[in-house]
């Protein structure tokens, strides 16, 4: 039920690890994707595509986490109820 909730309402709870951060840098760019560590010295993100950077931590201005899932809203209304049933399995499975 909880999962079929998430899919329904993807942004209604979005864990801190799975919330994009926006990265603003000192020199005024900014990078986007999951942070999976962050100390004193560097901050590690998860960018697109699965690459990994390490950001100095002298170079972030600030991070800010977004509430909003990447899931896209209204995602079961462009299926048809066997694919949001091989969805669900689908899902039900990667846990």
């Amino acid at each position: 039920a909880a999962l079929l909730e998430q899919i329904i309402a993807p942004s209604a709870v979005v864990e801190l690890p799975w919330q994009v951060a926006t990265v603003t840098l000192r020199d005024g760019g900014t990078k986007s994707g999951f942070v999976v560590a962050r100390d004193g010295t560097v901050l590690t993100l998860k960018v697109a595509g699965g690459a990994v950077e390490k950001i100095p931590a002298t170079q972030v201005v600030r991070v800010t986490n977004s509430r909003t899932s990447l899931m896209p809203e209204g995602l079961l209304a462009t299926l048809t109820a066997g694919e949001a049933a091989d969805l669900l399995a689908f899902l039900a499975a990667q846990k």
